[in-house]
């Protein structure tokens, strides 16, 4: 039995609500293995700035035209994958950007 009670009209918005937007399930697969890491350079194609956020997820398998994380001579670079086989650390899954003025 339900005890509580509704009075009223219901609202006209209500066929407009829509759920809250969590960046969580929007960009983490797999929470383990998702890192984040602060760009230290842009890549213009890829609409990258220095200081941006990277979500990277190492569970993901990098396909030809993903951007990547790759280890090279002991330091992390990001890379687009191409068909030659390159060592993938990780796969950018998406890009979190801190609006700043001035």
């Amino acid at each position: 039995m339900n005890s509580r009670s509704t009075t009223g009209f219901p609202s006209p918005a209500d066929p407009f609500r829509e759920d809250p937007l969590d960046i969580n399930s929007l960009l983490v697969r797999n929470r383990p293995s998702t890192f984040l890491m602060r760009s230290a350079g842009s890549i213009p194609g890829w609409s990258i700035e220095e200081g941006d956020i990277l979500v990277v997820d190492r569970s993901c398998v990098a396909r030809e035209g993903d951007l990547a994380v790759i280890a090279r001579d002991s330091e992390l670079a990001l890379r687009e994958v191409d068909s030659g086989q390159i060592p993938v650390w990780g796969v950018v899954r998406g890009v979190v950007r801190v609006l700043r003025r001035g």
